[in-house]
């Protein structure tokens, strides 16, 4: 026995409710891509540029391997942040 035989109303309301919960999903996964993708090309730069300039002043016999390696990891961990949010 139906009480109050309002679900067709009920049906309506959920499905606009739910389209505008999947629409705020999808630009909130679109953001999150462009941030994650911007945050992985920064992460990468970053290291690439320690590597190169690391290796110009191991050539020059300024800093040692072990020096280059700890900067290295020292820097990994302070990016390593920003990775998780």
């Amino acid at each position: 026995m139906k009480a109050f035989a309002c679900e067709a109303e009920e049906k309506a309301k959920f499905k606009i409710k739910n389209d505008e919960v999947y629409k705020k999903g999808q630009e909130q996964s679109f953001f999150e891509g462009i941030h994650r993708g911007w945050v992985g090309i920064m992460i990468n730069s970053t290291n690439g540029m320690i590597i190169y300039v690391g290796n110009k002043l191991f050539e020059r016999k300024e800093i040692t391997i072990g020096e280059l390696t700890a900067f290295l990891l020292y820097m990994i961990l302070l990016i390593f942040n920003f990775i998780v949010f």
